[in-house]
Protein backbone atom coordinates (compact mmCIF):
# COMPACT_ATOMS: atom_id res chain seq x y z
CA UNK A 1 0.00 0.00 0.00
CA UNK A 2 1.33 3.35 -1.00
CA UNK A 3 0.81 4.50 2.15
CA UNK A 4 2.87 2.37 4.41
CA UNK A 5 5.46 1.88 1.52
CA UNK A 6 5.09 -2.21 1.51
CA UNK A 7 1.86 -4.40 0.21
CA UNK A 8 -1.15 -4.77 2.67
CA UNK A 9 -3.62 -7.72 1.40
CA UNK A 10 -7.01 -8.50 2.08
CA UNK A 11 -6.07 -11.09 4.73
CA UNK A 12 -4.23 -8.14 6.95
CA UNK A 13 -6.95 -5.84 7.33
CA UNK A 14 -9.21 -7.07 10.47
CA UNK A 15 -12.52 -4.51 9.71
CA UNK A 16 -13.36 -1.59 7.28
CA UNK A 17 -15.81 0.83 8.46
CA UNK A 18 -17.13 3.66 6.21
CA UNK A 19 -18.46 7.28 7.41
CA UNK A 20 -20.41 9.53 5.19
CA UNK A 21 -19.03 13.06 5.91
CA UNK A 22 -21.29 15.22 4.58
CA UNK A 23 -23.19 15.87 0.89
CA UNK A 24 -20.60 18.59 -1.25
CA UNK A 25 -21.46 20.33 -4.09
CA UNK A 26 -19.41 18.08 -6.39
CA UNK A 27 -18.09 15.08 -3.88
CA UNK A 28 -20.20 13.34 -1.23
CA UNK A 29 -16.95 12.33 0.81
CA UNK A 30 -16.95 9.45 3.32
CA UNK A 31 -13.83 8.50 5.80
CA UNK A 32 -12.69 4.90 5.25
CA UNK A 33 -10.99 3.84 8.36
CA UNK A 34 -9.19 0.30 8.62
CA UNK A 35 -8.40 -2.20 11.53
CA UNK A 36 -4.73 -3.48 10.22
CA UNK A 37 -3.94 -4.37 14.19
CA UNK A 38 -1.00 -2.13 15.42
CA UNK A 39 -2.23 0.38 12.71
CA UNK A 40 -5.71 2.29 12.20
CA UNK A 41 -5.55 4.44 9.45
CA UNK A 42 -7.64 6.61 7.34
CA UNK A 43 -8.61 7.27 4.00
CA UNK A 44 -10.63 9.66 2.40
CA UNK A 45 -13.29 8.65 -0.86
CA UNK A 46 -14.68 11.19 -2.59
CA UNK A 47 -17.81 10.08 -4.57
CA UNK A 48 -18.91 12.25 -7.83
CA UNK A 49 -22.49 11.72 -8.88
CA UNK A 50 -22.98 14.41 -11.33
CA UNK A 51 -21.82 15.54 -14.29
CA UNK A 52 -20.36 18.21 -13.01
CA UNK A 53 -18.73 16.32 -10.17
CA UNK A 54 -17.15 13.42 -12.44
CA UNK A 55 -15.77 16.24 -14.28
CA UNK A 56 -14.13 17.90 -11.30
CA UNK A 57 -13.10 14.28 -9.90
CA UNK A 58 -11.14 13.79 -13.17
CA UNK A 59 -9.30 17.70 -13.13
CA UNK A 60 -8.76 17.47 -9.21
CA UNK A 61 -6.83 13.93 -9.51
CA UNK A 62 -4.82 15.47 -12.46
CA UNK A 63 -3.97 18.74 -10.34
CA UNK A 64 -2.95 16.38 -6.83
CA UNK A 65 -0.74 14.09 -9.27
CA UNK A 66 0.90 16.98 -11.02
CA UNK A 67 1.83 18.83 -7.67
CA UNK A 68 2.67 15.22 -5.77
CA UNK A 69 6.35 16.29 -6.49
CA UNK A 70 5.53 19.97 -5.46
CA UNK A 71 7.74 21.40 -2.53
CA UNK A 72 4.54 22.44 -1.12
CA UNK A 73 3.08 18.60 -1.42
CA UNK A 74 2.75 18.32 2.26
CA UNK A 75 0.13 21.07 2.79
CA UNK A 76 -2.26 19.31 -0.05
CA UNK A 77 -3.57 15.66 0.32
CA UNK A 78 -2.25 12.56 -1.61
CA UNK A 79 -4.22 10.84 -3.92
CA UNK A 80 -3.89 7.30 -4.46
CA UNK A 81 -5.79 5.75 -6.77
CA UNK A 82 -9.09 6.41 -8.86
CA UNK A 83 -11.90 4.17 -10.32
CA UNK A 84 -15.90 3.63 -11.17
CA UNK A 85 -18.33 1.88 -10.08
CA UNK A 86 -21.04 1.19 -12.79
CA UNK A 87 -25.01 -0.31 -12.46
CA UNK A 88 -27.78 -0.64 -14.65
CA UNK A 89 -30.04 2.49 -15.47
CA UNK A 90 -27.69 4.74 -13.13
CA UNK A 91 -24.83 7.24 -13.82
CA UNK A 92 -21.27 5.87 -13.49
CA UNK A 93 -20.37 6.97 -9.76
CA UNK A 94 -16.65 8.01 -10.44
CA UNK A 95 -14.51 7.93 -7.43
CA UNK A 96 -10.76 8.65 -5.50
CA UNK A 97 -9.16 7.42 -2.33
CA UNK A 98 -6.70 9.49 -0.73
CA UNK A 99 -5.31 10.95 2.40
CA UNK A 100 -7.59 11.42 4.85
CA UNK A 101 -5.99 14.64 7.51
CA UNK A 102 -6.27 13.02 10.67
CA UNK A 103 -7.07 15.69 13.43
CA UNK A 104 -8.26 18.40 11.03
CA UNK A 105 -11.65 20.24 10.59
CA UNK A 106 -13.33 22.40 8.70
CA UNK A 107 -13.72 26.46 9.90
CA UNK A 108 -16.35 28.88 9.33
CA UNK A 109 -17.80 32.22 10.74
CA UNK A 110 -20.87 32.02 13.07
CA UNK A 111 -22.93 34.47 14.90
CA UNK A 112 -21.81 35.43 18.37
CA UNK A 113 -25.32 35.32 20.31
CA UNK A 114 -24.02 38.30 22.85
CA UNK A 115 -23.42 40.99 20.30
CA UNK A 116 -24.24 39.46 16.91
CA UNK A 117 -20.38 39.63 16.25
CA UNK A 118 -18.60 37.25 13.99
CA UNK A 119 -16.58 34.32 15.53
CA UNK A 120 -14.25 32.07 13.91
CA UNK A 121 -15.33 28.02 14.81
CA UNK A 122 -14.11 25.14 14.63
CA UNK A 123 -15.87 22.31 14.16
CA UNK A 124 -15.16 18.86 15.40
CA UNK A 125 -17.51 16.72 15.09
CA UNK A 126 -16.03 15.04 18.31
CA UNK A 127 -15.15 17.20 21.01
CA UNK A 128 -17.51 19.91 19.29
CA UNK A 129 -17.38 23.39 17.95
CA UNK A 130 -15.00 25.79 19.85
CA UNK A 131 -14.25 29.06 19.03
CA UNK A 132 -10.44 30.69 17.96
CA UNK A 133 -8.88 33.51 19.55
CA UNK A 134 -7.56 36.12 17.79
CA UNK A 135 -4.24 35.06 17.78
CA UNK A 136 -5.25 31.68 16.73
CA UNK A 137 -7.18 33.60 13.83
CA UNK A 138 -4.63 35.05 12.37
CA UNK A 139 -2.44 31.35 11.79
CA UNK A 140 -5.34 30.24 10.55
CA UNK A 141 -5.58 32.83 7.29
CA UNK A 142 -2.00 33.76 6.95
CA UNK A 143 -1.63 29.36 6.99
CA UNK A 144 -4.04 29.42 4.37
CA UNK A 145 -2.57 33.08 2.17
CA UNK A 146 0.82 31.02 2.45
CA UNK A 147 -0.36 27.87 1.24
CA UNK A 148 -1.55 29.17 -1.99
CA UNK A 149 1.28 31.16 -2.45
CA UNK A 150 3.68 28.82 -2.05
CA UNK A 151 1.92 27.07 -5.20
CA UNK A 152 1.89 30.33 -7.07
CA UNK A 153 4.21 29.60 -10.02
CA UNK A 154 6.32 32.74 -10.43
CA UNK A 155 6.90 31.65 -14.28
CA UNK A 156 4.11 30.07 -15.76
CA UNK A 157 2.13 32.09 -13.15
CA UNK A 158 -0.25 28.55 -12.39
CA UNK A 159 -2.30 29.13 -9.30
CA UNK A 160 -4.58 26.33 -7.12
CA UNK A 161 -8.16 27.84 -8.47
CA UNK A 162 -11.13 28.00 -7.83
CA UNK A 163 -11.21 27.45 -4.41
CA UNK A 164 -13.67 28.80 -0.94
CA UNK A 165 -13.98 28.83 2.20
CA UNK A 166 -17.66 28.71 2.28
CA UNK A 167 -16.81 25.12 0.81
CA UNK A 168 -14.29 24.19 3.78
CA UNK A 169 -11.51 23.50 1.19
CA UNK A 170 -9.42 24.76 4.48
CA UNK A 171 -8.93 22.79 7.22
CA UNK A 172 -7.08 23.40 10.23
CA UNK A 173 -5.73 21.31 13.40
CA UNK A 174 -5.72 23.10 17.00
CA UNK A 175 -2.86 21.49 19.44
CA UNK A 176 -3.03 24.16 22.25
CA UNK A 177 -2.07 27.79 20.55
CA UNK A 178 0.07 25.65 17.59
CA UNK A 179 -2.42 25.89 14.74
CA UNK A 180 -1.95 23.80 11.36
CA UNK A 181 -3.92 24.03 7.80
CA UNK A 182 -3.82 22.01 4.98
CA UNK A 183 -5.92 22.38 2.18
CA UNK A 184 -8.36 19.61 1.15
CA UNK A 185 -8.80 19.61 -2.18
CA UNK A 186 -7.24 21.40 -5.59
CA UNK A 187 -9.92 21.48 -7.86
CA UNK A 188 -8.22 23.01 -10.42
CA UNK A 189 -4.13 24.35 -11.10
CA UNK A 190 -3.73 27.05 -14.19
CA UNK A 191 -2.23 30.29 -15.39
CA UNK A 192 -3.79 33.48 -14.12
CA UNK A 193 -3.41 34.57 -17.89
CA UNK A 194 -5.70 32.62 -20.45
CA UNK A 195 -2.34 33.02 -22.54
CA UNK A 196 0.94 32.76 -20.88
CA UNK A 197 4.11 33.31 -22.38
CA UNK A 198 5.50 30.15 -22.89
CA UNK A 199 2.28 29.16 -25.06
CA UNK A 200 4.06 31.03 -27.69
CA UNK A 201 7.51 29.97 -26.66
CA UNK A 202 8.56 33.35 -24.71
CA UNK A 203 9.51 34.04 -21.17
CA UNK A 204 8.06 36.27 -19.19
CA UNK A 205 9.81 39.39 -18.16
CA UNK A 206 10.47 41.32 -14.71
CA UNK A 207 7.43 43.55 -15.18
CA UNK A 208 5.23 41.10 -16.08
CA UNK A 209 5.68 38.96 -13.22
CA UNK A 210 5.47 41.35 -10.53
CA UNK A 211 2.42 42.77 -12.28
CA UNK A 212 0.81 38.58 -11.57
CA UNK A 213 1.83 38.72 -8.41
CA UNK A 214 0.34 41.96 -7.25
CA UNK A 215 -3.14 40.96 -9.32
CA UNK A 216 -2.53 37.31 -7.94
CA UNK A 217 -2.64 39.23 -4.33
CA UNK A 218 -5.54 41.22 -5.01
CA UNK A 219 -7.70 38.31 -5.95
CA UNK A 220 -6.55 36.48 -2.50
CA UNK A 221 -6.95 39.02 -0.63
CA UNK A 222 -10.71 39.04 -1.70
CA UNK A 223 -11.97 35.27 -1.81
CA UNK A 224 -10.20 35.34 1.60
CA UNK A 225 -12.77 37.29 3.11
CA UNK A 226 -15.37 35.44 1.04
CA UNK A 227 -17.04 32.40 3.59
CA UNK A 228 -20.82 31.27 4.30
CA UNK A 229 -22.56 31.60 8.05
CA UNK A 230 -21.84 28.35 9.67
CA UNK A 231 -20.92 27.04 6.18
CA UNK A 232 -24.07 26.72 4.51
CA UNK A 233 -25.73 30.22 6.01
CA UNK A 234 -25.72 33.64 4.22
CA UNK A 235 -22.61 34.55 2.12
CA UNK A 236 -20.54 37.02 4.52
CA UNK A 237 -17.46 38.91 4.46
CA UNK A 238 -15.05 38.61 6.89
CA UNK A 239 -13.16 41.62 9.34
CA UNK A 240 -10.79 43.74 7.84
CA UNK A 241 -8.23 42.24 10.43
CA UNK A 242 -8.08 39.39 7.37
CA UNK A 243 -6.64 41.42 5.57
CA UNK A 244 -3.23 41.88 7.71
CA UNK A 245 -3.42 38.02 8.09
CA UNK A 246 -3.51 37.66 4.40
CA UNK A 247 -0.77 39.88 3.82
CA UNK A 248 1.41 38.58 6.42
CA UNK A 249 1.32 34.75 4.91
CA UNK A 250 1.77 36.26 1.52
CA UNK A 251 4.82 37.78 2.45
CA UNK A 252 5.74 34.89 4.10
CA UNK A 253 5.46 32.68 1.29
CA UNK A 254 6.79 34.82 -0.93
CA UNK A 255 10.58 35.30 0.88
CA UNK A 256 10.60 32.06 0.95
CA UNK A 257 10.67 31.42 -3.06
CA UNK A 258 13.40 30.85 -4.99
CA UNK A 259 14.10 34.37 -7.48
CA UNK A 260 12.85 33.11 -11.34
CA UNK A 261 15.35 33.90 -13.39
CA UNK A 262 13.45 37.31 -14.96
CA UNK A 263 13.93 38.66 -11.79
CA UNK A 264 17.27 40.08 -10.33
CA UNK A 265 16.72 39.83 -6.90
CA UNK A 266 15.00 38.10 -4.53
CA UNK A 267 10.88 37.82 -5.19
CA UNK A 268 10.30 39.50 -2.16
CA UNK A 269 12.72 42.53 -2.53
CA UNK A 270 11.43 43.01 -6.39
CA UNK A 271 7.96 42.90 -5.18
CA UNK A 272 8.88 45.39 -2.47
CA UNK A 273 10.39 47.74 -5.19
CA UNK A 274 7.71 47.19 -7.53
CA UNK A 275 5.06 47.85 -4.64
CA UNK A 276 6.65 51.55 -3.49
CA UNK A 277 5.91 52.43 -7.40
CA UNK A 278 2.13 51.63 -7.08
CA UNK A 279 -0.58 54.43 -5.97
CA UNK A 280 -3.67 53.21 -3.72
CA UNK A 281 -5.06 54.30 -6.50
CA UNK A 282 -3.35 51.93 -9.07
CA UNK A 283 -4.71 49.14 -6.37
CA UNK A 284 -8.38 50.96 -6.38
CA UNK A 285 -8.31 50.45 -9.88
CA UNK A 286 -6.86 46.38 -10.23
CA UNK A 287 -9.26 45.46 -7.24
CA UNK A 288 -12.46 46.95 -9.27
CA UNK A 289 -11.05 45.17 -12.01
CA UNK A 290 -11.17 41.89 -10.44
CA UNK A 291 -14.66 42.64 -9.23
CA UNK A 292 -15.75 43.33 -12.48
CA UNK A 293 -14.65 39.99 -14.37
CA UNK A 294 -17.33 38.47 -12.17
CA UNK A 295 -20.19 37.23 -14.08
CA UNK A 296 -23.28 39.57 -13.86
CA UNK A 297 -25.75 38.07 -10.95
CA UNK A 298 -23.20 36.28 -8.95
CA UNK A 299 -24.29 36.73 -5.54
CA UNK A 300 -20.06 37.40 -4.44
CA UNK A 301 -19.87 40.61 -7.11
CA UNK A 302 -23.18 41.81 -5.49
CA UNK A 303 -21.57 42.07 -1.72
CA UNK A 304 -17.84 43.18 -3.76
CA UNK A 305 -19.27 45.66 -5.17
CA UNK A 306 -20.53 47.02 -2.24
CA UNK A 307 -16.86 46.54 -0.59
CA UNK A 308 -14.22 46.52 -3.21
CA UNK A 309 -13.12 50.00 -2.03
CA UNK A 310 -12.36 50.00 1.52
CA UNK A 311 -11.11 46.75 0.86
CA UNK A 312 -8.53 47.78 -1.65
CA UNK A 313 -7.48 50.68 1.11
CA UNK A 314 -7.47 48.77 3.56
CA UNK A 315 -4.72 46.42 1.38
CA UNK A 316 -2.66 48.87 0.42
CA UNK A 317 -2.49 49.95 4.00
CA UNK A 318 -1.58 45.95 5.25
CA UNK A 319 1.12 46.38 2.09
CA UNK A 320 2.73 49.33 3.57
CA UNK A 321 3.10 47.94 6.90
CA UNK A 322 3.83 44.36 5.53
CA UNK A 323 6.76 45.65 2.99
CA UNK A 324 8.74 47.71 5.48
CA UNK A 325 11.88 46.01 5.20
Amino acid sequence: MQRFGKPVGASGIRRIQVFLVKHGEFYHPARIELDLGLLQPSFVLNVAVSEAGRACLEEECRSLNRLAGHTGAGYIPRAYVKGMVSAPNHPDLKMWLGEWLDGFHEFHWSRNEADDGLLLAVWDPQAGKRYLNAQQIGAVYSGAAAILTHFFDLTSFEQIHPWHHGAGDFVVRQQGDVIDVRLVTVRGYASLLSAPPQSSGAQPDAALTLQMLLLFLVRLSLRMRLDRLDGVGELLWADKTVVTHTVDGFLTALAQKPPPPQLPDSPLRCFAYFFSRCSETDLQEITAAVVAAYRPGHPEKNLLQRTFQAHAAELFAALEVGLVL
